[in-house]
């Protein structure tokens, strides 16, 4: 081969062997990685069979945090024993109060004994399985030797208050008994409700209306202080009362879809406790309608006997029905059920939101 040619032919082999050299010592800068045990109180199992550390990744010639990796955790003992692979939480990521490069990390083991704590910083493209290494440092742990999985299997240490899983209990129960007293306030107050129901059991509803009525306001005031009761004591965070705590609680991990989710809650139930009233309404004013006044005495109506002195036959004395609402009334109506039917599956939603938020939360705050 030419000279010339040569050159032509190894020059750009030698370019872009150089510049995937440069590229590979970029991909791996000098790192500096720490490891502090984290020492924030922990649950049962996470105090007695395993060991939580913070990593702290940084740049050896700047000093920079250093955030485009992924950490994992693993731990070694001296018989070769290897725990499974821990991928590291990203501590900013939940918390901003906290720098960047700051990662917390667990190891959970079957027993104790002498074991070393190993961080691997690794590339984005690996997982816990295969990671790829960028860097990597270690610290020498022990754990009681007396420690095993059963010791924690119970859970002890967990607690919870009695009074406050009943309140929630009664709660959850007076909102199940307010729907079926609204349910049953609609079916006297609507035409086509009432059509569906047998006469007995049409006849028996219109004989308790009045104790209907006072058990559904019994129920709404009892829902309303449980639930008081429960935003003041038992909220994953406190709850705020002012613009300043909102905003100091809002900045919390998922702190702000709490609260709107709660509020929401909160607004759909007095928009549905409302709505009872005109419900209320039309089932009394259905009452009075189809109720006929009682006969009066034999001896006072008149033509007590015929002319054959035979018994009267049953005349009544009272005027002749009023015509039932219709029109606004009957909208009225309508509009009422659609505002409790709706507001009772946007609170379905809301509970739900509250109930995985919470969790999210209480293992959030864990992290902190």
């Amino acid at each position: 081969m030419r000279p010339a040619l040569r050159t032509l032919f190894v020059a750009p082999v030698l370019i872009v062997a150089a510049a995937t050299g440069a590229g590979a010592v970029q991909a791996k800068p000098d790192l500096d990685v720490k490891i502090e045990p984290d020492t924030r109180p922990r649950a049962p199992m996470a105090a007695g069979l395993s060991v939580v550390y913070n990593v702290t990744v940084t740049d050896k010639a700047t000093g920079a945090p250093v955030d485009r990796y992924v950490v994992f955790a693993q731990a070694t003992n001296p018989a070769g024993e290897k725990s499974i692979s821990f991928a590291c939480g990203h501590t900013n990521d939940v918390d901003s109060r906290t720098p960047p490069g700051v990662y917390y990390c667990t190891v959970i083991l079957d027993h104790g004994g002498q074991w070393t704590f190993v961080a691997t910083v690794s590339d984005k493209s690996g997982n816990a399985e295969a990671p790829v290494p960028v860097a990597q440092a270690s610290v020498p742990f022990e754990l009681a030797s007396n420690q095993t999985v059963s010791d924690a299997v119970p859970g002890t240490g967990l607690s919870a208050s009695a009074w406050d899983i009943g309140v929630l209990f009664a709660h959850t129960s007076l909102a199940v008994s307010w729907f079926a007293c609204v349910a049953l306030l609609a079916a006297l107050a609507l035409p086509g409700a009432r059509r569906s129901l047998s006469t007995l059991g049409l006849h028996r509803l219109e004989r308790r209306l009045d104790l209907l009525v006072k058990a559904t306001w019994v129920t709404t005031g009892l829902v309303l202080g449980s639930g008081t009761y429960l935003t003041l004591n038992q909220t994953a965070y406190e709850t705020p009362f002012t613009s300043s705590s909102a905003e100091a609680v809002f900045k919390l991990p998922y702190g702000k879809p709490y609260f709107l989710a709660l509020g929401t809650k909160i607004a759909l139930y007095l928009l549905m406790a409302a709505a009872t009233i005109p419900l209320v309404r039309g089932a009394q004013r259905r009452l009075l309608v189809t109720d006929p006044r009682p006969l009066a005495p034999v001896g006072e109506r008149p033509g007590g006997l015929t002319s054959g002195g035979g018994v009267a036959t049953d005349v009544r004395t009272e005027a002749p029905p009023a015509l039932e609402p219709r029109g606004q009334r009957s909208r009225g109506l309508t509009v009422a059920v659609a505002v409790i039917a709706g507001g009772g599956a946007g609170i379905a939603v809301c509970v739900t939101i509250l109930k995985y938020l919470h969790e999210l939360i209480e293992s959030a705050r864990g992290l902190l």
